[in-house]
C-alpha cells in the first residue's frame, strides 16, 4: 500500500462538512489548558535517533509526492485493483443511535454564569442510557464525565455475530454552554449540532442517527470491496463505535486512564472475542491519541487479530501514550521535534512507532496511517500533532518497514489541524482526489493484512 503526500487541493466537493461551523474546535481544546505553563515546543538536548535500529530490523522507502494522481503510490497491482473500483450500488447502510452516557431523570438544570448546566451528578438523578455502558462508573470515570461522553453505535448489536469491530473518534470537544462542545469531524461524520437533541430535554439517552455521505463511517459501510459486490464492512458482522465526545481531553491532570480502560471494556464486550478477525480505528487530534491508546492494548492482548489504525492530526500529551503499556519500553520521545519539509515553522513530536505496539511476532499484522501537518494546535502553548521519524530532514512521505513488514506510512500535509478531518474522505475509492485516501488506505491495508 502507498499513499501519496497531500496534494494542493481543496477539500472534494462531495464531502457535505464544508459549510459546517468549526469555529469551535480551537475554542474547544483552549478551554481545559488554559492553566497550562511554558511550551513544549522547544527541543530539548539531541537525541541519538540510531537506537532504534537496536536489535531491530527497520526499513524505509520514500514515496512520491503524486501531487496530481495516485500512481506509484501503491504497488502496481494493488494500485490498478483500487483504480478500477466500480460502485456495486449497494443498498444503503446508514441507521445508527447517538447515545449520551448518562442522563438526567428529571430537568433540573442549575446556572453558571447565567448558562445552564446540562449534567446531573448523583444516582437518584441520572442513570446510564445504555446497560452497555456499565462500563464508564465501573472503571471510576466520574459522572460529570459520563454525562459529557455522546457515543453513536450502527451495525451489528449481538456480540455473538460480530467478526469486526470499527471505532473511530472526533478530536476534543469542550464546553457545555448551548454554543459549546460541538465540533464536527469527518471521520465519525458528527455535526456541529449534535447535541441539541439532549439539551432540548436533559431526560433524553438516545436518539436515532444516521451515517451522513461522505463521512469515512459511511464509507465503511456502504463502499464495495473492489471487484466485489461484497461490503468492505458488512453490518451483519460488524460494531461501529463513534466517539463524538469521548473526554480524554488535553491537559488533564489526572483521569485519562479510566476513560482508555472503559473504552476499551466496552469494545471488548462487543464482539465474542474468540471470533474477533480485525479491528479497525480512526481518529482526529485527541481522538487519534484515544484510537492509539486502544490499538495498543488490542495489539498486546489478542495478537492474532488484525489492526488498522488511521491518524488524522493525532495529538497527545507529553509522554503520555506512546510507552509500550506492559514492558514500558520507550516509544516516544517527545524532547525531539521532527520538521515538516513542506511548511516552514510546523512540526511534530517524534514517536518510534516500531516501539509502540507489544507483539511476539513485532507489528507484522498491523497498519498505521499517519496524516499530519504538525500545526501548532493551541497558539501559545505550541501542542503539535504527533510524528514518526522519515529516513531523511527532505522526506515528504514514505513507509517504515518492521521486520520485513510494511508498518508506518506518513505523509507530511499542508492542510491545517481542523481541514485535515475532512479533506481525506468522502471520495469513492476510484478517484484521484484526497477525499479517497482514508477508504482507499482502508482497502489496501486489508487486502495487504487478509481482513477483506
Amino acid at each position: 500500500m502507498r499513499l501519496r503526500t497531500d496534494p494542493l487541493a481543496p477539500v472534494h466537493p462531495s464531502v457535505p462538512f464544508t459549510g459546517v461551523t468549526r469555529t469551535l474546535a480551537l475554542a474547544g481544546l483552549l478551554l481545559g489548558v488554559a492553566s497550562a505553563a511554558g511550551c513544549d515546543d522547544v527541543s530539548a538536548e539531541p537525541v541519538d535517533i540510531d537506537h532504534r535500529h537496536d536489535g531491530e530490523s527497520i526499513g524505509f522507502t520514500e514515496l512520491e509526492d503524486c501531487e496530481g494522481d495516485y500512481e506509484n503510490c501503491w504497488p502496481a497491482g494493488q494500485q490498478a485493483w483500487l483504480d478500477g473500483w466500480t460502485d456495486a450500488n449497494l443498498p444503503e447502510v446508514k441507521n445508527g443511535t447517538l447515545y449520551r452516557v448518562r442522563h438526567c431523570l428529571e430537568e433540573n438544570l442549575s446556572q453558571l454564569n447565567g448558562e445552564p448546566i446540562y449534567d446531573c451528578y448523583y444516582d437518584f438523578e441520572s442513570q446510564l442510557s445504555h446497560s452497555m455502558f456499565q462500563h464508564w462508573p465501573d472503571e471510576g470515570v466520574t459522572r460529570d464525565k459520563q454525562n459529557d461522553t455522546y457515543i453513536a453505535t450502527a451495525g451489528q448489536m449481538d456480540p455473538a455475530q460480530v467478526r469486526h469491530l470499527v471505532f473511530m473518534a472526533a478530536g476534543q470537544q469542550a464546553g457545555n454552554a448551548p454554543t459549546q462542545g460541538q465540533t464536527a469531524c469527518g471521520q465519525t461524520g458528527q455535526d456541529a449540532h449534535y447535541k441539541e437533541p439532549f439539551r432540548a430535554d436533559v431526560t433524553l439517552g438516545s436518539t436515532p442517527y444516521d451515517l451522513p455521505v461522505g463521512s469515512l463511517a459511511y464509507q465503511v459501510f456502504n463502499t464495495n470491496v473492489p471487484g466485489t459486490s461484497d461490503r468492505f464492512r458488512d453490518p451483519a458482522d460488524t460494531f461501529m463505535g463513534l466517539a463524538f465526545d469521548h473526554r480524554l481531553n488535553y491537559n488533564v491532570v489526572s483521569g485519562n486512564e479510566d476513560v482508555v480502560d472503559a473504552f476499551y471494556e466496552w469494545l471488548q464486550s462487543r464482539a465474542d472475542l474468540s471470533q474477533l478477525e480485525s479491528v479497525t480505528f480512526a481518529g482526529h487530534s485527541r481522538g487519534g491519541n484515544l484510537v492509539t491508546k486502544l490499538a495498543q492494548r488490542f495489539a498486546h492482548d489478542m495478537p492474532d487479530i488484525k489492526i488498522v489504525v488511521q491518524l488524522y492530526e493525532a495529538v497527545s500529551e507529553r509522554n503520555e501514550l506512546y510507552a509500550d503499556p506492559v514492558t514500558g519500553q520507550e516509544a516516544g520521545r517527545f524532547t525531539r521535534n521532527v520538521d515538516n519539509p513542506r511548511v516552514p515553522g510546523q512540526r511534530g513530536k517524534l514517536v518510534h512507532w516500531e516501539r509502540a505496539f507489544n507483539r511476539p511476532t513485532a507489528p507484522s499484522d498491523i497498519r498505521v496511517l499517519n496524516l499530519t501537518g504538525g500545526h501548532c494546535v493551541i497558539p501559545g502553548l505550541c501542542v503539535r500533532p504527533v510524528s514518526g521519524d522519515p529516513p531523511a530532514p527532505t522526506t515528504t512521505a514514505w513507509m517504515m518497514t518492521h521486520e520485513g513488514e510494511d508498518f508506518y506510512e506518513q505523509c507530511w500535509l499542508l492542510t491545517d489541524h481542523m481541514q485535515t478531518s475532512f479533506d481525506f474522505v468522502g471520495s469513492n475509492p476510484s478517484s484521484s482526489s484526497n477525499g479517497a485516501r482514508g477508504i482507499r488506505h482502508l482497502l489496501a491495508a486489508c487486502d495487504d493484512l487478509g481482513c477483506l
